[in-house]
């Protein structure tokens, strides 16, 4: 029954959070409340592009300026700021970091009961101000507060992957792709996917994942990576190189060494397979 019920809940919210993003942009901006705004806030985040990301921010300021209290759209903006760093559109990091930890505070604050709030805010801290731990305990929270949000499953699945703890996170991010098969982060999902096998040392499933999510999201740096690596150690070289140069397109300043900072891995093991893994794909050190 319970199974049942997780499957309804996945198939159901998306179309209802689809249909109110539909009514919010239906209606006029001086007659949107704060939930109006959130939910424009949300139809431009999934857009991923730098101009839905900044949209988006304003929104969920504006939702806050609405309603101080509103967590959920805390939670959103830290959301933000890390898919600012997922796509390499970060042009100051300790900016980037101070901004994701006052808006993940104020979600924290809030929403001590707001699975959304926390989940997001646990992505941001773990994601972009690499506190992993900590992220970790608030996805863990928000998980026990709504076992059906997709989201908060993936974001566990990030975490767990970049603890170590493939089979973990592979279970996790599985579970929030069967709870939400519809999820505009399908992306997302796809490359927690490919880190977790190449966590695991399963470069083919890796890079099947990986490509799965670049051919979703070209933007989406993290994939470009994942499978320039895992290409790498399979012996596909020219396919290695061609994702390096995509890597480049995103980001010209990109260097292994700028790529290990990025992302917050927490073990010696998989930080060096990584660096390894770019540069013989070519990727400067």
């Amino acid at each position: 029954q319970d199974r049942v019920t997780a499957r309804v809940v996945g198939a159901v919210a998306p179309r209802l959070e689809q249909a109110e993003i539909e009514r919010a942009r239906a209606k006029l901006t001086g007659h949107l409340d704060a939930y109006d705004v959130y939910l424009r806030g949300l139809a431009a985040l999934h857009r991923w592009n730098r101009e839905g990301n900044l949209e988006a921010i304003r929104a969920f300021r504006a939702a806050t300026a609405k309603d101080a209290s509103f967590a959920s759209a805390y939670g959103l903006e830290a959301r933000c700021y890390s898919q600012q760093k997922a796509c390499g559109w970060v042009t100051d990091l300790p900016a980037l970091i101070e901004a994701t930890r006052q808006a993940a505070g104020r979600a924290i604050d809030f929403g001590r009961d707001d699975a959304v709030a926390l989940a997001t805010a646990g992505i941001g801290m773990a994601f972009v101000a690499n506190e992993v731990s900590h992220g970790d305990d608030l996805v863990t929270r928000a998980l026990e507060l709504n076992p059906n949000l997709a989201n908060a499953w993936l974001f566990s699945g990030w975490i767990n992957g970049w603890l170590g703890r493939a089979e973990i996170a592979l279970d996790h991010v599985a579970r929030g792709m069967r709870l939400n098969p519809y999820d505009p982060e399908t992306a997302m999902m796809y490359a927690a996917k490919g880190y977790a096998h190449f966590v695991a040392g399963d470069y083919a499933d890796a890079a099947r994942w990986a490509e799965r999510s670049a051919r979703n999201r070209p933007s989406y740096l993290i994939a470009s990576c994942i499978l320039a690596a895992s290409r790498a150690f399979l012996g596909d070289i020219a396919e290695a190189r061609r994702m390096v140069a995509r890597i480049r397109e995103i980001d010209h300043r990109m260097s292994a060494t700028k790529l290990i900072a990025l992302y917050p891995i927490q073990r010696d093991i998989d930080r060096d397979r990584w660096r390894e893994g770019m540069r013989i794909a070519g990727l400067p050190d």
